[in-house]
């Protein structure tokens, strides 16, 4: 593999991408492993979007100038992978769609187990569209959401994955709660400490099976809010912001 493979150009059909491309080496490094600290779900589309695969990136190898990513659940498709010339990588961590293209990529070995491997991007496209940014809850103060799906029916008490002021994610236990994309919500609850708790009815939007491999597969669920005040709006942001805050102070210089 060559660098100058590995340049395709990126989707042009937004044009504020420029306002976020990462160009240097080094902010391109530290876009990655951000990646793989987070341990973000990663999509990675070929064959002009026909297939897919999901995986987590692993690895950056700043002298050979390369990018290890795990091996997909489907054979299948990580065979066709192997004899693709373009790729394209896609992750939303927090709300932020993280975006680049590598070109051919090889079978390799990390850490004992099958692997891929591709060269480092040349850039990175973030796209963040504030109407719709989400914060990650910390793993550590796990937020929990209280569900009434009919009016009589017992609540159900279910994980936080992310948070915005228009909606919220759910990680939901295996079996799947009887959530559908469309059903109402009668009503939910999400204490958010310090900043207050929110409540309000909701609907379902979508329940996505993201990966199928390990412990048992990871399902996530997006519910989006029903006119949800101003005041619990102002709250959710109160929240963000703290989070943010204690995460930054966390980071090193």
């Amino acid at each position: 593999m060559s660098p100058q493979d590995s340049q395709s150009s990126l989707p042009e059909s937004d044009e504020e991408d420029d306002r976020f491309l990462l160009t240097g080496h080094t902010e391109v490094v530290f876009a990655l492993n951000g990646l793989i600290h987070r341990g973000e779900l990663v999509t990675v589309s070929f064959n002009q979007g026909a297939d897919l695969i999901l995986t987590t990136l692993l690895s950056v190898n700043r002298d050979n100038h390369t990018l290890v990513f795990d091996w997909g659940g489907s054979e299948e498709n990580n065979r066709k992978l192997l004899k693709s010339g373009r790729n394209i990588f896609v992750a939303k961590p927090d709300g932020i769609k993280v975006q680049f293209v590598t070109s051919r990529v090889v079978e390799a070995t990390f850490g004992g187990h099958k692997a891929l491997v591709t060269d480092l991007p040349q850039r990175i496209v973030r796209l963040q569209r504030r109407e719709s940014f989400r914060v990650l809850t910390p793993l550590g103060a796990r937020l929990a959401c209280r569900i009434i799906v009919e009016e009589k029916a017992a609540p159900l008490l279910i994980p936080v994955h992310d948070l915005g002021i228009d909606g919220v994610g759910l990680s939901l236990p295996d079996p799947i709660p009887a959530f559908e994309p469309g059903t109402r919500l009668a009503g939910l609850r999400i204490d958010l400490s310090d900043a207050g708790e929110i409540s309000c009815s909701a609907q379902v939007r979508h329940v996505t099976v993201m990966d199928a491999r390990g412990s048992g597969p990871v399902i996530r669920a997006g519910l989006r809010f029903d006119s949800l005040p101003h005041e619990m709006q102002a709250r959710i942001q109160r929240y963000i912001v703290a989070i943010e805050r204690a995460r930054r102070s966390m980071t090193p210089d």
